[in-house]
C-alpha cells in the first residue's frame, strides 16, 4: 500500500534540489568571508578611481553632495523624458572627464538605474490598484 519512494530508506548526502552543483552548501563563514573579500576588492577598485587625476576628483566633497542632491531634486521635478536623458548624458560626460572607465561606469550605474526605476514605477501602480479595490468595496 505504501508508495515505493516512501518505503525506501533515507538517502544520505545533500539534497540535489538545494544546491545547483549537488555539493553541500557553503557555510555561513565561507559566505561571510567571500562577501568581505568582494567588498574590499570593490572598495580598493573604487579607491583607485578616487586617486586618479580627473574633473570630479578635485571638487570639494561637500559641493559634490549638494550638487548630487540638487540633481536628484531636478530629476524628480522633471516631466519630460528628454530632459532626464540630457541630464544622464551629462553624467556620462562627467564620468569620462573624471577618468572613469566607461565600461565600469555603465556596469555600476546604468544597470542599477533601470532596476531602481522599475521598482519605483511599479510600486505606485501596485498600491494604487490595491487601494482602488479597497475603496470600491467600502
Amino acid at each position: 500500500m505504501l508508495p515505493e519512494w516512501l518505503s525506501q530508506g533515507p538517502v544520505l548526502g545533500p539534497c540535489p534540489c538545494c544546491t545547483l552543483t549537488g555539493r553541500s552548501k557553503k557555510s555561513i563563514v565561507e559566505k561571510t568571508t567571500q562577501a568581505f573579500s568582494s567588498f574590499f576588492t570593490e572598495s580598493s577598485y573604487a579607491e583607485g578611481y578616487a586617486s586618479k587625476r580627473g574633473l570630479l576628483q578635485f571638487v570639494d566633497p561637500r559641493f559634490k553632495l549638494v550638487g548630487m542632491l540638487w540633481l536628484i531634486v531636478c530629476i524628480i521635478l522633471l516631466t519630460r523624458v528628454e530632459w532626464v536623458l540630457a541630464i544622464l548624458g551629462v553624467n556620462i560626460l562627467l564620468a569620462v572627464a573624471s577618468n572613469v572607465r566607461l565600461a565600469y561606469y555603465l556596469k555600476r550605474v546604468w544597470l542599477f538605474i533601470p532596476l531602481f526605476t522599475l521598482v519605483i514605477a511599479i510600486r505606485p501602480c501596485s498600491t494604487s490598484s490595491f487601494q482602488d479595490s479597497l475603496s470600491s468595496h467600502s
